[in-house]
């Protein structure tokens, strides 16, 4: 799956090859009152957790 999201990445053009890598992190968020999850997926650049660089967010639906 990692290497799914990483071509889409690149083929919008929000990141290139010559970018290191960063972080992709699995997660779902639960809803109590609905009795439901949703899985989502984060990525992070390399050093984000240190940079007080302001990022570009892309969002996803399903």
């Amino acid at each position: 799956m990692m290497k799914h999201i990483a071509k889409a990445m690149m083929a919008f053009g929000l990141v290139s090859s010559s970018v290191s890598a960063g972080e992709i992190t699995y997660f779902e968020f639960e809803f109590e009152s609905l009795g439901a999850s949703y899985p989502y997926t984060l990525y992070t650049p390399e050093g984000f957790e240190k940079s007080n660089t302001r990022y570009p967010v892309m969002y996803l639906e399903k």
